[in-house]
């Protein structure tokens, strides 16, 4: 249903209704001087728009979960379902014999990705906030038969994340699951509707800056670059991390 302009005067709307009950047709001029377009609102908060800081949290969990064979998280189970996206399988791949299941508190078994992002009776020890709206353009854009409200390539988001004594590698895992790479190279994530689907929605960029603001920090974590962190990372879990490319053309 289209929405009601704000500030609209009722009796001028009773004089448009009057005009449709009476068989006269207003013009799109008219039209618009009353009712705002129909169509699905990004996420909003009193702010404006935002990425829900769980959406980006999410996204960086499932990657380290499809990415990492130490973590226990098989997307797929034993039995591929039918509702899987055709392009999520071609670029992620995920294994059918990877074991579902790594988390077992009382056994000390924890998968690296629960011991940061949580588990059930597991809190999380990093904090995402919503990705606010900073610069950019907003666009509404038709999909099959719908009109969609998105924000242009190029629009920023800013937002913090806060970890709580986190280990060097852990910073690295991280960073690694934003898709940060060697050399001060962020990879392209796919994110939000119709990223599998069409080319044009779903491609972001991260660009994680470490602020060395909180107590007690690890002696270990001071100072380090980006690398320094993904190193650690990598190192710690040598030929148990593997790439993929989500840029798909």
């Amino acid at each position: 249903m289209p929405k009601i302009r704000k500030n609209v005067n009722p009796n001028d709307l009773s004089k448009l209704v009057g005009k449709f009950v009476s068989g006269q047709i207003p013009n799109l001029d008219e039209l618009n001087r009353y009712f705002e377009d129909d169509y699905i609102e990004f996420m909003k908060t009193e702010k404006g728009l935002v990425i829900p800081g769980n959406t980006v949290k999410g996204a960086i969990r499932s990657r380290l979960e499809l990415l990492m064979y130490d973590s226990c998280y098989n997307p797929l189970g034993i039995k591929r379902s039918k509702t899987i996206s055709k392009r999520y399988i071609k670029i992620f791949h995920p294994p059918r014999d990877k074991d579902v299941e790594n988390f077992d508190p009382e056994s000390g078994q924890i998968c690296p990705v629960c011991n940061l992002f949580g588990n059930a009776g597991l809190a999380s020890r990093v904090n995402f906030s919503d990705l606010e709206l900073k610069e950019g353009k907003i666009d509404y854009i038709p999909v099959r038969g719908l009109l969609y409200e998105v924000a242009k390539r190029g629009s920023i988001f800013t937002g913090d994340i806060i970890m709580h004594a986190p280990q060097p590698w852990e910073i690295g895992m991280l960073l690694y699951g934003a898709g940060y790479r060697k050399g001060g190279k962020w990879k392209t994530i796919l994110l939000g509707r119709f990223k599998y689907e069409r080319k044009e929605f779903g491609r972001v960029q991260f660009d994680i800056k470490i602020r060395e603001a909180t107590s007690n920090i690890r002696n270990s974590i001071i100072g380090k670059s980006h690398d320094d962190y993904l190193e650690a990372f990598l190192s710690k879990y040598k030929d148990k991390v593997r790439d993929v490319e989500e840029d798909w053309k």
